[in-house]
């Protein structure tokens, strides 16, 4: 308050001198460079009051902040070098898988291949109306019930034609029709297995297959071509070693 008295009185100095300099007579050349010296006195004075000024304005802010955060209860924290974090390390929740039904593993001489159902659960273990569907033909067939294996097959390989079991079915479809001594229908079953599944592991049953066909129908030199096929393609496989050994579900 003591600063702001002085720069008012320095102020009104400088009115009261340019009253008294406007309304006397024109200054002596002594006057006027008296006037001026004084008056360059007064401005340095006043810009020097100014800084003063604005410092003190600078101060006062300062001081209404400490108190408005005094406050609020937000005072500043001391400045101190920063913690870097420590590292998140990921935990890993080991979940038990669920436990799954065990399935009965399919005979070595079933028309469905060896332990192909267990094959089928592991690519399509959700797939539990597909498996059912299998299962019903399969104990159709081994029931020597043909003619209801062959609508359950058949309806297997239309509802699922891209299934892992679906090879095996169509394989069954023509074993149904063998059975029953219906060659030409066996034939052609093998014959769309061959073209549709070939890639498969049930190729090689289907060449077995049209093999006894042509064999049952005394087609002798296409039964040859039939095993030439077999034995050059898959020499290794469980069809080509029990057409050699004359055993398999044929007889």
């Amino acid at each position: 308050m003591g600063n702001l008295r002085i720069i008012l009185g320095v102020v009104g100095c400088i009115a009261f001198l340019g009253s008294v300099i406007g309304c006397s007579t024109a200054p002596t050349r002594e006057e006027y460079e008296s006037h001026l010296e004084k008056q360059e006195s007064l401005e340095s004075e006043v810009s020097r009051l100014k800084d003063l000024v604005g410092d003190l304005e600078t101060r006062l802010q300062a001081m209404n902040e400490k108190v408005s955060l005094t406050t609020t209860g937000a005072l500043p924290q001391p400045a101190g070098p920063a913690r870097a974090e420590s590292p998140k390390i990921p935990v890993k929740i080991h979940q038990s898988a669920p436990a799954q039904k065990i399935k009965p593993v399919l005979k070595s001489d079933s028309p469905m291949g060896d332990n192909s159902e267990s094959s089928a659960q592991r690519e399509n273990p959700m797939d539990h109306e597909a498996l059912d569907r299998f299962r019903e033909a399969q104990i159709l067939f081994e029931a020597q019930k043909f003619s209801d294996a062959l609508i359950e097959s058949a309806q297997f390989v239309k509802n699922f034609p891209s299934h892992v079991l679906a090879p095996r079915a169509q394989f069954m479809m023509g074993l149904s029709y063998f059975k029953q001594s219906e060659f030409k229908l066996a034939e052609e079953e093998w014959t769309r297995g061959v073209m549709k599944y070939g890639s498969t592991a049930s190729a090689p049953d289907y060449l077995r297959g049209l093999y006894e066909v042509s064999q049952a129908t005394g087609q002798n030199e296409q039964a040859e071509k039939y095993k030439s096929q077999l034995m050059i393609s898959f020499g290794e496989s469980p069809a080509a070693r029990a057409l050699l050994s004359g055993t398999g579900v044929y007889r």
